[in-house]
């Protein structure tokens, strides 16, 4: 079953006929409009986008308003896809409501959560405290080490320290269906849903993605010695008996991941080409290059060639010219090999050199 986009409205709660009483999340849902069908041979793969609730018309972008009006349907906040399980059928510009969760006992809810600031270790990541007394007196909620010493001399990648907490995308699984109303277009799910008040919010019928113990993160130290400590022997910690251990037969859900075949793939770096030489956005030289690996040299290039935001595309990756664009913010270099269509669209022009081409015109043959 696909997933709907509804808004949250708040929390309230609900009583059962045995007076209990349930917190519950509101989440409104108005219509969702489907804006295109996807299918195996167009596409690669079988889904759904739609869209929901309304738009500005100054705020609708000339390829949006197009796509909204090939689609006859009014133009939305967003657009939002969905796979499509064997045998579910949808047609452009049909409407669907909550009402198709009439009988779903579990959802899992995706938004983004609220912002909390920059917080430390304490409150981001649960980190206990130092000692409150015996000579600490400055030092009571800091992370402590965050690393080893010359040996290997950095901060491993992932290390918890303090930072930015919230706004980022949260999913809670396997929530409670209380309530649909389909008459006032509402869904009531059990527990609270990341965000806040107003923010989109996405549901769909998934199982929870499980790990087995050698998917999920740990050492694979024995813990203890296997005598002697009064304790129960243990060889892993990533036991399915041990707390965040990995699961004995793990769940997998639907696989939402989306692979381009590489017909679409070439097929989109072609269209992108064509529109960066309709733009007037796509340059063409003999040659680009740099005597030394300097940021100043290639700075002072791209500013007699009036260039600031630009991707630098060569036959062959020169030394010189990608250690010099390292440091330049709006920069970046690459080799005919290296293209890829995000790249291509993400600057402003693009400059390519005669070999970078004929390497490019023959992957695309």
């Amino acid at each position: 079953m696909i997933g709907l986009v509804g808004k949250k409205v708040g929390m309230t709660r609900i009583f059962t006929e045995d007076g209990v009483s349930i917190p519950v999340t509101v989440i409104e849902v108005e219509a969702n409009r489907v804006t295109q069908v996807k299918d195996l041979a167009n596409d690669g793969y079988r889904a759904v986008q739609v869209t929901t609730g309304a738009k500005k018309a100054n705020r609708v972008t000339k390829p949006e308003a197009g796509h909204f009006a090939k689609a006859g349907v009014e133009a939305g906040r967003g657009l939002w896809e969905f796979r499509l399980a064997e045998g579910e059928e949808y047609t452009v510009g049909q409407s669907i409501s909550v009402e198709l969760f009439a009988d779903v006992k579990k959802v899992d809810v995706t938004g983004t959560s609220k912002g909390k600031g920059f917080a430390g270790t304490v409150k981001r990541w649960n980190f206990r405290t130092q000692d409150a007394t015996h000579g600490n007196s400055l030092s009571h909620r800091v992370p402590g080490s965050i690393g080893q010493n010359q040996t290997p001399g950095k901060v491993f990648k992932g290390k918890k320290m303090a930072g930015q907490m919230g706004n980022e995308r949260v999913t809670v699984q396997s929530l409670d269906v209380v309530r649909v109303d389909a008459e006032r277009n509402l869904l009531l799910v059990k527990g609270g849903v990341p965000g806040a008040t107003g923010c989109e919010v996405v549901f769909r019928v998934q199982p929870r993605a499980q790990k087995t113990r050698a998917e999920v993160t740990g050492s694979g130290k024995k813990p203890w010695r296997q005598k002697g400590t009064g304790r129960a022997r243990s060889g892993s910690i990533k036991s399915p008996i041990w707390r965040s251990g990995g699961v004995t037969f793990a769940a997998r859900p639907q696989d939402h991941s989306q692979k381009v075949n590489k017909k679409m793939y070439r097929g989109a770096l072609k269209s992108i080409l064509s529109e960066l030489v309709r733009q007037d956005r796509l340059i063409v030289v003999e040659k680009f290059s740099v005597e030394a690996p300097k940021t100043k040299l290639l700075a002072q290039k791209l500013k007699d060639m009036a260039l600031e935001d630009v991707l630098i595309i060569t036959g062959e990756l020169d030394e010189n010219l990608f250690l010099a664009a390292r440091n330049l913010h709006k920069v970046d270099v690459r080799d005919a090999t290296g293209i890829d269509p995000v790249s291509l669209i993400a600057f402003d022009k693009v400059v390519m050199t005669a070999d970078a081409v004929k390497q490019v015109e023959e992957m695309l043959a």
